[in-house]
């Protein structure tokens, strides 16, 4: 290994000295026309999706079709389901997260 004649301190001053006091517009503009072009296919997507669930609400339609649910309103009935035996899950679940705690601490190993 070579010794150098740069000291600990200022080995970086090298890379993060400024000598050009421009600022470089295009690198931010780009970087913001990329951000816009992300947010504006996003809300394109969601617009599409919330303006076709929409529509399947206003159809008229019987009322069988009316409570029959589809595609992710299906979970909505398992997500609102308390669980069976909730009690127990909450303890074991606690409990869980004491051991993990004491364990990531060093106490008991």
């Amino acid at each position: 290994m070579q010794e150098s004649d740069i000291k600990w301190e200022s080995r970086w001053d090298t890379y993060l000295l400024i000598d050009d006091d421009q600022i470089h517009w295009f690198p931010i503009l780009n970087s913001i026309m990329n951000v816009l072009l992300i947010l504006a296919v996003v809300a394109a997507a969601m617009s599409a999706t919330i303006y076709r669930t929409i529509s399947n609400y206003n159809q008229p339609g019987s009322l069988e079709e009316a409570h029959e649910a589809t595609g992710w309103q299906l979970v909505h009935t398992d997500v609102f389901r308390p669980p069976v035996n909730s009690e127990l899950l909450c303890v074991s679940v606690g409990t869980g997260f004491q051991i993990f705690g004491i364990e990531s601490q060093g106490i008991l190993s």
